[in-house]
């Protein structure tokens, strides 16, 4: 009879060890963020305790409450308890190599076929006659048959705008910038045009401003299509080391603005000088200069209110944006006061109150870490 019970109570546990390990895990109430250690990625609270073991071959930043991560058999996007939400099926491949979730949702592609997955890890098949379509922004999907581009909603099959735009950017601050015969203007979610197709390029909508270039001025335009802040004597918006435009935007207020200086400047001979001279022709000189390109921040009213002396910056996020100084990034705020003294060599900017930082370490190889906005570790930089 004892043994009978001794077999019954084993038969109980190994169920119960069947089940509870398919059984789901309670969410994390908190912020998580990624970090590796000993080759394995994990999760960490905000104060630095474990709360997913590394275990996975790749981890993402959590966006609306899941992460992509990566295991032997493929990419899987989890909630805060580790829990499998979306288990990719085979064969698909997202066209933006796997992103963050956007506004309740992804967009997965398998041969010429996309799929919409919401938060529950239900999906639904696009409409079979789109050729590319991307992610959720301003509530809507931008998408694109042949050369033209329109808007559909999540959960609708008909298309909410119809693909009529030669060009093409997301919906952002409620604003779409549509291109047509090589010309730039902003239509709301309507379709209505708030100002007509004028600029030779125009960047998305961040707080009320985008920057653009009509063929004679760049600068910040309003929704309505007028200048508001434009390039001057003291501020500029070219890259660093380049004649090319960057993408600067406001964040927090503040855009990022250059100024470039010319140094060094020298007489130098052109080619075939020698030739001339042995042919009593006076070779031509000319001045030739290096460029000294410098970032700092401009507010809404187009003032400077950082000055123009770093070589790297990066946005303002939670008060606080990473600069470089020397090989070294550090972080300030909006009043130019360093917070954070530079000693990394990578510097994200600030999200949910912690840094991701970078040491590099033997092997041209990085270890990463994370500091709060006092510049404590909370994770000791680790790989």
């Amino acid at each position: 009879m004892s043994s009978i019970k001794t077999f019954s109570v084993i038969t109980y546990l190994i169920v119960a060890i069947f089940f509870c390990s398919s059984c789901k895990r309670e969410p994390f109430k908190g912020n998580l963020f990624a970090i590796k250690q000993g080759g394995k990625w994990g999760y960490i609270d905000s104060v630095g305790n474990l709360i997913l073991e590394p275990q996975f071959l790749n981890a993402g930043d959590f966006n609306e409450g899941l992460a992509k991560v990566e295991v032997e058999s493929g990419i899987n996007y989890i909630d805060k308890g580790g829990n499998v939400v979306i288990r990719i099926e085979e064969g698909f491949v997202d066209f933006q190599k796997f992103p963050n979730f956007k506004e309740g949702s992804i967009v997965l592609k398998s041969n010429d076929k996309y799929k919409i997955y919401d938060r529950e890890g239900n999906s639904q098949l696009v409409n079979t006659n789109i050729d590319n379509i991307y992610s959720m922004s301003g509530g809507l999907m931008r998408f694109s048959i042949g050369e033209n581009y329109g808007f559909i909603k999540a959960g609708q099959t008909s298309y909410y705008l119809n693909p009529t735009y030669q060009e093409a950017q997301d919906f952002t601050d409620g604003v779409a910038i549509v291109g047509s015969n090589g010309k730039f203007g902003g239509i709301n979610k309507n379709g209505d045009y708030l100002f007509p197709p004028k600029f030779t390029w125009c960047h998305e909508f961040s707080e009320g401003l985008a920057l653009a270039y009509d063929g004679h001025e760049v600068g910040f335009i309003g929704k309505k299509g007028k200048f508001e802040i434009i390039e001057n004597d003291k501020f500029e918006f070219r890259a660093t080391g380049s004649n090319s435009y960057f993408g600067s935007s406001f964040s927090e207020g503040l855009a990022m603005v250059s100024f470039t200086r010319r140094v060094n400047c020298r007489e130098e001979v052109g080619f075939g000088s020698s030739r001339m001279a042995a042919r009593g022709i006076k070779p031509i000189a000319s001045i030739v200069c290096d460029e000294d390109t410098k970032l700092g921040f401009i507010n809404k009213r187009g003032e400077i209110v950082v000055p123009i002396i770093y070589y790297g910056l990066g946005q303002f996020s939670e008060g606080l944006a990473a600069f470089k100084r020397g090989n070294k990034w550090g972080y300030l705020d909006k009043d130019n006061n360093i917070i954070i003294k530079p000693q990394f060599d990578k510097a994200e900017k600030f999200k949910n109150g912690l840094a991701r930082i970078g040491l590099l370490g033997s092997e041209n190889s990085y270890k990463y870490g994370y500091v709060n906005a006092s510049g404590r570790y909370i994770w000791q930089p680790s790989n």
